[in-house]
């Protein structure tokens, strides 16, 4: 029984709705990188802008402890700011990869370009699936450690 459903997929063909569909995915997903590359960099300069921001501001004060500690918190706003850059980097870098290996897949009726195409957006949202999955923990845990403190 598991043959016939195995022989099955692979008689799948992509017809002309199928296409269309994709190419118009590709064409979003290209966009979909340039902004999330834009908003990547931006993440970086805007990190590097922070911790410089801390450290300057602070440079006039005489306490070495609010100074240690505003270097600290720059530090830690670059740190948080670069992450979340890489994070957005890498996740256009699958979506791109998705967008023209589908896209020339499509023009050339080539099926690895299209299962590459297809292993990059299973990566792009396998990574978000596990962010997301991240972020739950972090509210759980954060409501649980709040519900014991009260």
């Amino acid at each position: 029984m598991e043959q016939n459903q195995n022989t099955a997929l692979f008689s799948l063909s992509i017809d002309q709705n199928a296409s269309s569909v994709l190419k118009s995915a590709s064409q979003w997903g290209k966009i979909f990188a340039v902004c999330g590359f834009i908003v990547g960099i931006l993440c970086v300069v805007l990190g590097v802008i922070m911790q410089n921001t801390m450290n300057t501001a602070t440079s006039g004060f005489d306490n070495s402890e609010f100074r240690t500690g505003a270097g600290i918190a720059g530090t830690t706003a670059l740190v948080m700011y670069v992450l979340v850059g890489l994070i957005y980097f890498l996740s256009s870098l699958f979506i791109l990869n998705f967008s023209n290996k589908t896209a020339r897949a499509l023009k050339t009726n080539d099926q690895n370009s299209l299962v590459a195409g297809i292993g990059g957006l299973r990566n792009f949202l396998a990574l978000w699936a596990i962010l997301l999955i991240l972020a739950l923990l972090l509210i759980v845990f954060g409501l649980l450690t709040t519900g014991m403190m009260m």
